[in-house]
């Protein structure tokens, strides 16, 4: 029995010598992890998870971008820029921008500014964008003016008057010649006029209105002479404007810088039936004059409401007169009259 015991001893003695010299060299190793540990498959699911997420986020990208891009069409433009006699004007300046879009801009789109200038025969053309729409910023020739009834932005794709190019039709562009400003006689004249053909006489000399002579003459007929305002069409009216000692002619002229050497008649006469299909309850018109054997010309605006009641109506002329006998009308001002 007492020989188990000290066997038993000494394999115990011999263990835990064993333990205390393998200890100290091994448990180093295990606390600083040098043991090569393979990568979970948790680890690795996530890493592919995220670079698939990337890589899909870059495509939505480029697929956007591509969608952008084609949604932008070839951009055409033909255009002509003529005088007010529709006359080619060569060596205008025409600047402005294509709409582009595009995913590069945080806006979704682009601006790509042209520049052309007119040819002798007063044509320019932009033939080599790209985009949804074209606008014309400015159009320029020293001495001139662009008429303000033009379009300026033509649509290619999306919208809802689809601008298509056509280069044996371009979109004509009109400048009127500017004379050189000159001092002019100008009068403005609030008043009234009959509905039954009563004269109003006014002399653009003075800027008044006037009982006997004077430079134009305006008259105003309605039938019937009484009417229920604001019912269209209850009646005819007639406006005759002459000029006294010369000669008259109606003007469409957007800028009336010129007054013309001929084509003017001694009066014009305006005649509205109501059953006319253009019929309309005031006039608004613009007139050149002749006068005194050509020794003045001017140019007078006269509106007038037709449907006053009880008359009479009300009657504003606007005039503008050279005095120096020249035709050129475009103003600077001369003391002005008002009456």
């Amino acid at each position: 029995m007492k020989k188990i015991w000290i066997i038993v001893v000494g394999l115990f003695l011999l263990v835990l010598i064993t333990v205390v010299t393998w200890w100290p060299s091994h448990s180093e190793s295990y606390i600083k992890g040098n043991i090569p540990i393979k990568p979970s498959k948790t680890v690795t699911g996530a890493t592919s998870a995220k670079t698939n997420t990337e890589s899909q986020k870059l495509s939505r990208e480029e697929r956007l971008a591509s969608a952008l891009e084609n949604l932008n069409v070839s951009i055409k433009f033909w255009g002509e820029v003529v005088d007010q006699n529709d006359q080619p004007l060569a060596g205008v300046t025409i600047k402005g921008y294509v709409m582009h879009d595009t995913a590069a801009s945080p806006y979704g789109y682009s601006l790509g500014h042209f520049e052309a200038i007119t040819g002798e025969d007063g044509h320019f053309e932009i033939t080599d964008a790209s985009g949804s729409g074209l606008t014309i910023e400015s159009i320029v020739k020293e001495g001139y003016e662009l008429s303000k009834n033009i379009k300026t932005h033509f649509g290619y794709r999306g919208y809802a008057e689809k601008f298509t190019p056509d280069q044996n039709n371009p979109v004509v562009f009109k400048m009127w010649e500017k004379r050189g400003a000159e001092p002019l006689l100008s009068s403005f004249i609030t008043t009234t006029a009959a509905c039954d053909g009563t004269p109003v006489m006014v002399d653009l000399l003075k800027g008044k209105r006037v009982d006997q002579g004077g430079d134009l003459r305006v008259i105003f007929k309605r039938i019937p002479l009484h009417i229920q305002r604001g019912k269209d069409r209850s009646y005819d009216w007639t406006l005759t404007v002459e000029a006294i000692d010369g000669v008259i002619k109606m003007s469409n002229d957007e800028f009336a810088y010129l007054a013309p050497e001929s084509g003017y008649t001694s009066s014009v006469i305006i005649d509205m039936p109501m059953t006319s299909k253009d019929w309309i309850s005031t006039i608004e018109k613009q007139f050149y004059l002749k006068l005194h054997d050509g020794k003045y010309f001017a140019r007078v605006n006269l509106r007038l409401p037709t449907d006053f009641e009880p008359p009479p109506t009300a009657l504003k002329i606007e005039s503008w007169l050279n005095p120096t006998g020249s035709r050129n009308l475009e103003y600077d001002s001369l003391p002005s009259h008002s009456g």
